[in-house]
């Protein structure tokens, strides 16, 4: 019997670097109850945990709230395994019925040898002993086998349910559902991020939920933002310029490995491809530091979010040629993108 536990970690509140300091970081989740190292109260700065607000523009408000701290919290999800004995098999059965049927011929048997060694001399009398320690033995061969063989049906089905207790959760940019290929929607939401234009910016893209939650009683203000997120050109698709982005948070429910894999539309070997696209990012000239995310080449737009508000935003990803060996590459070649699981 497979069962499904569902935990949450902690909760608390999300932080990162101001965007006015010149250095990037990343979203972090900080307990809501946290604590402080002994004899470290002096003020010598280095890596600085900032509140993050969200700021309404591509960032839809409502649900968010402008200037308000943004909440986050840390979950998992593991599994319970009972183990039976699959004593209903049908070829366990059959072996135990042509067992039993076996063992009552040979007790017939055994009492036929008695009755006619009862006629006979010691030795006889000896014979009969060494036969019943021979059918002993038998007996016990055989209950083994039985143990052997219930113990390899059970081994098959453990076997056959392992596909459903693995998994691993990777985010589809473009699309609010998950490819119809063995995934569950964990959710989806909102593509998000740093402003695209501050230093101190976060680097990462992040999907943030449709349904924010809030810490009851903190006050508005900080020095770290989150907006929403924009297409920058019709590159990933006819009409999403300066539309919003929407991104959905999905879970490959029978493979333990997800990558996403650059230049490529195809996965190698028997890798699984969950989907592919292209290749996105911030802008070279703009000051806010970026990671690459690969876009569904069937890229929607969020519905209500077509005004130019900015935030996080998206950018056609091109090869250059130098570092980077032409051929196989060109020069301002689009980059392709496909994520694949295992």
């Amino acid at each position: 019997m497979l069962q499904w536990l569902e935990y949450m970690e902690y909760h608390g509140y999300l932080a990162a670097n101001a965007h006015k300091y010149p250095s990037a970081g990343s979203y972090t989740c900080i307990d809501m109850n946290p604590e402080v190292l002994r004899g470290g109260s002096a003020n010598d700065n280095g890596k600085l945990f900032l509140e993050v607000l969200a700021k309404c523009g591509s960032l839809q408000c409502p649900p968010y709230i402008q200037d308000y701290p943004l909440t986050c919290v840390v979950c998992s999800k593991s599994f319970a395994f009972d183990k039976r004995l699959l004593l209903n098999d049908p070829d366990v059965m059959a072996e135990l019925k042509g067992m039993s049927l076996e063992v009552q011929s040979l007790k017939q048997k055994t009492l036929q040898l008695e009755q006619d060694l009862a006629l006979k001399s010691a030795d006889v009398t000896q014979m009969k002993q060494e036969l019943a320690t021979t059918s002993q033995e038998l007996a016990n061969n055989k209950l083994e086998l039985t143990k052997n063989k219930l113990e390899l049906a059970t081994i098959k089905q453990s076997m056959m349910t392992s596909n459903s207790v693995v998994g691993s959760v990777y985010t589809r940019w473009g699309r609010e559902d998950c490819p119809s290929n063995g995934t569950e929607l964990v959710y989806s939401g909102i593509a998000g991020g740093g402003w695209y234009d501050y230093r101190g910016s976060a680097v990462n893209y992040v999907c943030l939920p449709n349904n924010p939650e809030f810490i009851k009683g903190d006050s508005p203000g900080g020095d770290a933002t989150i907006h929403g997120a924009e297409y920058q050109n019709n590159y990933f698709g006819q009409g999403l310029y300066d539309n919003d982005v929407p991104c959905a948070v999905c879970r490959a429910v029978s493979r333990s490995s997800v990558h996403m894999i650059p230049g490529k539309i195809n996965c190698y070997g028997n890798w699984h491809q969950e989907y592919y696209g292209r290749l996105a990012a911030n802008a070279n000239k703009h000051a806010a530091g970026s990671e690459y995310v690969c876009v569904d080449h069937m890229a929607q737009y969020r519905k209500g979010g077509g005004s130019n508000a900015n935030g996080k935003l998206f950018f056609k990803v091109e090869a250059k040629c130098g570092s980077l060996p032409c051929p196989p590459y060109y020069d301002t070649a689009p980059m392709s993108c496909v994520v694949c699981s295992k």
